[in-house]
């Protein structure tokens, strides 16, 4: 009782100094918190203060007389029982059919009372024929006991529609094979009909409570997020000196936000279960910008998956945006592919053109050389000969080269190609 009373106020204390005085009575725990409370108050008072208090005032020898005195405390010492039902809340599974239960009671009730009254008219039934049976002796005083008056018949029908009894009603049904008739027909009403009805509200019921409990919870979780969401608008509009226009920041402004005790405090009182060290190291799993500044919506997305506890839905919203992204990341190198190929397509148009364009230029250079009797081989390893050099300087008499007629101004260029195409120059 000593260890398990350790354990209790060690639990009470540390839960109080978690939550604070106005937390510990204003949480959503708050009657648990109450009954703990209580319990710890009433125990540690019958195990240590008032055993010690009679100790000091009457002695040790009297220490056995303590236990008439205190049975009250001791009575209330059987509330710990209680705390075995924050088990059933504490495991998700086993809380949602307790939810379920209790939402069939009012259904049950019905269905219970359909049962009593089956179960009551049956009784009438087989007791009045049990009594027309004493005359016989065939039929045994045990069964004829089972049936005496209208509550033990509906007694010994409750017991036989769980399976038992039957061997002590077999002779009474050998005795009158017309109650098996009966019998049959008592059972299938109420084993088979009510029972399964019985189950059936209950599973309807408990899928209420199930769907009605998800609903409770995605209000409660939508308000955390509000609170969140308000809290670090609010530090990121501080931070920016008011304005509401950026709302990104760096690491550098994240950590001297957390250094200040307002903010600090603000941030965690929406967040209580968040350690202040994984808030510090949230923005270098966030940054992902070269300028190393985090968006508002990735700091209130970081903060809500660090304070809540992961779930299929989550997991769920994690691969979508993953799959988003890499379908942006697809799309942009379909784009650059694209790009890549219209301008290789661009250079292959300019180099043919430019291929073109130096065909047409070689083709021209032939023409002019082919019209002056002038090959390229001529120009390509020929060297001349001094006589031949000699025989070029010296001027020639059988050669005339006529004087270029005078150029009329506005008609110099008319005159000069009609005279090229007359034949006038060498």
């Amino acid at each position: 009782n000593d260890l398990v009373l350790l354990f209790f106020l060690f639990e009470l204390i540390v839960n109080f100094h978690k939550l604070g005085c106005s937390g510990f009575f204003s949480s959503e725990d708050y009657v648990w918190n109450c009954l703990d409370l209580f319990i710890v108050v009433m125990g540690a008072m019958d195990q240590w203060v008032i055993r010690l208090l009679f100790v000091v005032m009457y002695g040790r020898h009297h220490s056995d007389e303590l236990g008439n005195s205190l049975m009250l405390f001791r009575l209330l010492r059987m509330l710990r029982i209680l705390r075995v039902l924050r088990l059933v809340k504490a495991i998700h599974p086993l809380y949602m059919l307790a939810l379920g239960i209790a939402e069939a009671v009012q259904s049950m009730f019905w269905v219970l009372l359909l049962t009593l009254v089956a179960l009551y008219a049956s009784a009438i039934i087989t007791t009045r024929i049990v009594r027309e049976t004493a005359e016989i002796e065939e039929v045994p005083d045990s069964a004829r006991q089972l049936f005496r008056t209208v509550p033990d018949s509906m007694f010994t029908l409750f017991v036989l529609m769980n399976g038992e009894e039957w061997p002590d009603v077999m002779p009474l049904l050998d005795a009158f094979p017309s109650l098996k008739f009966m019998f049959v027909i008592f059972i299938i009403i109420s084993t088979w009909a009510l029972l399964s009805v019985m189950t059936g509200v209950v599973s309807d019921n408990m899928i209420y409570a199930r769907e009605a409990q998800t609903r409770k919870d995605e209000t409660l979780q939508g308000e955390r997020r509000a609170k969140v969401q308000k809290a670090l608008n609010d530090v990121f509009v501080a931070s920016h000196g008011g304005s509401r226009d950026d709302k990104r920041l760096n690491d550098q402004d994240w950590q001297e936000l957390l250094k200040v005790p307002f903010y600090a405090k603000k941030i965690s009182d929406v967040v209580p279960t968040v350690p202040k060290k994984d808030l510090a190291d949230m923005f270098a799993w966030l940054q992902a910008e070269a300028d190393g500044k985090v968006p508002f919506e990735e700091v209130l997305r970081g903060v809500h998956t660090l304070a809540e506890p992961p779930s299929g839905k989550s997991i769920l919203q994690v691969d979508s945006e993953v799959k988003q992204r890499f379908s942006r990341l697809a799309n942009q190198a379909d784009y650059i592919e694209d790009c890549i190929m219209d301008m290789d397509e661009k250079v292959k148009e300019s180099y043919a053109s430019m291929h073109a364009m130096l065909d047409e230029l070689i083709g021209i250079s032939g023409v002019v050389m082919t019209t002056s009797s002038m090959t390229p081989d001529s120009f390509v390893g020929a060297k001349a000969s001094p006589e031949e050099e000699s025989a070029a300087m010296t001027p020639r008499d059988d050669v005339m080269i006529p004087a270029l007629p005078p150029v009329m101004p506005g008609t110099g260029t008319n005159q000069a190609a009609t005279q090229r195409d007359s034949g006038s120059y060498v």
